[in-house]
């Protein structure tokens, strides 16, 4: 007791009274969240009440949507793992794998002339090729621009990333310019729920999504992942523990450009 009232009294009046807001908007948080949420739950069993088919198509678009913004966030995650940094090119490295992918399955040369049916097949191993590739452009990128900053502030790390991402959003656009390009995915069915008709597309992409986050799950838990959240507290400290700080890059990097194609 003696020890908290000296640390208390220790501390400045202006102190005293941040710690006091904090712990007053902490136990305000509480009932407002709770009110947000019983709110949206009543919200969205009217909807379901009223219009059961069209609740149903909004929620399996809103998961499919909100896989694929998860899967962006969980390479931002990776990265920010491994250096503290958050990687702003992220956004222009999906747009790579995009670019890839509709390069290797228009193009066919890799490997849509093995596989000419089924089609899905062609489209799967073209998503493997480009994906493939995604992680070499990101071995590149951290080989090049990031292995060198190495223990340097993790600002200049970000300025990095954002001139990367200009550069490579700048290379995609001018590569795509105004041309459509079709990714060519081959599931254009739907399944039908009552009344409700669900594109299989949206099913893929939240799956994908939920086995993504499965294996990272599972990966931050290997002596790899455990090595690189050492890296991102400490650069120094890992080195000194003999933890391979650049192959900590090299792995985030290459995941998050796989995971963001």
């Amino acid at each position: 007791m003696s020890v908290a009232i000296g640390s208390w009294g220790s501390t400045s009046p202006r102190a005293r009274l941040w710690q006091a807001m904090g712990g007053v908007a902490r136990r305000s948080a509480r009932p407002v969240g709770m009110v947000v949420v019983a709110g949206f739950v009543v919200l969205n069993t009217a909807a379901l009440i009223n219009d059961y088919a069209r609740f149903v198509q909004t929620l399996a678009r809103m998961l499919a949507v909100a896989g694929l913004y998860s899967m962006m966030a969980l390479g931002f995650v990776l990265i920010y793992k491994a250096t503290q940094t958050v990687n702003f090119a992220q956004g222009a490295i999906a747009l790579m794998g995009s670019l890839l992918l509709s390069i290797v399955f228009i193009n066919k040369n890799i490997p849509g002339r093995w596989f000419e049916s089924p089609r899905w097949l062609a489209w799967v191993v073209a998503v493997v090729v480009a994906t493939g590739l995604s992680v070499v452009l990101g071995l590149i990128l951290e080989r090049v621009a990031i292995r060198p900053m190495i223990g340097e502030p993790i600002f200049a790390v970000a300025v990095i990333t954002l001139g990367l991402e200009i550069v490579l959003r700048a290379v995609g656009v001018d590569a795509i310019l105004i041309n459509a390009r079709s990714l060519g995915v081959p599931w254009t069915g739907s399944v039908t729920l009552g009344r409700a008709i669900i594109p299989i597309t949206y099913i893929v992409a939240f799956g994908v999504a939920v086995l993504c986050y499965a294996a990272a799950f599972a990966f931050f838990r290997t002596r790899t992942g455990i090595a690189m959240r050492a890296t991102a507290f400490d650069q120094e400290a890992a080195q000194a523990q003999g933890i391979g700080v650049g192959k900590m890059f090299a792995i985030a990097w290459g995941a998050g450009a796989g995971l963001a194609a």
